[in-house]
């Protein structure tokens, strides 16, 4: 399928960068202690999993619960975070991960695949947590003109913006749950941008 072609290749792709990146980053003798804690940690962090339903909301930031359509529970998400990046702003909004991930349609419909870097903040120390990210995506949907009637989105670009964000629990030290919300769009730099939201249930497990 033409998708998992471009999945495979944006895979290849992001595993190449992070790969350089962890090489990069193998100086433990003048790093700092943080660093060098993140580094040890295994170069695969966390894995997730989880049922989403498809195209949930008409934009990109919720502003009303009468918009939200939670009838389509017809995609699987897929997700793997990497190995911590010790960055300034984890003090205040969390440790910061590099991730690639794809959510499947089992209905013919829009399929993703995306990468990028999501931050992950736990609140006052307790087992929840708060996250975002932000990255690229490639799907296999409709730039313009899909069949009438079929529901399908005006996507304009081949590549978008991806954005996801996730209110979650850590049932213990290697797992955990999360509601998550994810959209993909393009910003208005293609002729088309309708957008693309889904939300569901995901599981984690780290290692």
């Amino acid at each position: 399928m033409r998708f998992f072609t471009k999945f495979l290749s944006l895979a290849s792709l992001c595993l190449c960068l992070l790969v350089n990146i962890a090489f990069a980053s193998d100086l433990p003798s003048i790093a700092p202690p943080a660093a060098v804690e993140n580094y040890n940690k295994p170069f695969i962090n966390e894995i997730r999993a989880g049922h989403f339903a498809h195209n949930v909301y008409p934009g990109f930031i919720p502003n009303s619960l009468e918009k939200f359509e939670f009838t389509r529970w017809e995609n699987v998400n897929a997700e793997i975070l990497f190995r911590p990046i010790d960055w300034v702003g984890e003090k205040w909004l969390g440790t910061l991960r590099p991730h690639i991930g794809a959510t499947v349609n089992f209905n013919n419909r829009e399929n993703m695949a995306y990468a990028g870097f999501a931050t992950t903040k736990h609140l006052f120390d307790s087992p929840v947590f708060l996250e975002a990210s932000f990255g690229l995506a490639i799907h296999d949907g409709y730039l313009s003109n899909p069949p009438a009637g079929s529901g399908l989105r005006r996507l304009g670009c081949r590549v978008q913006f991806h954005e996801s964000f996730s209110l979650g629990y850590d049932i213990t030290e290697k797992m955990n749950v999360m509601a998550t919300y994810e959209h993909t769009s393009n910003a208005d730099l293609c002729e088309f941008n309708s957008g693309l939201s889904n939300a569901g249930i995901r599981m984690g497990y780290k290692f």
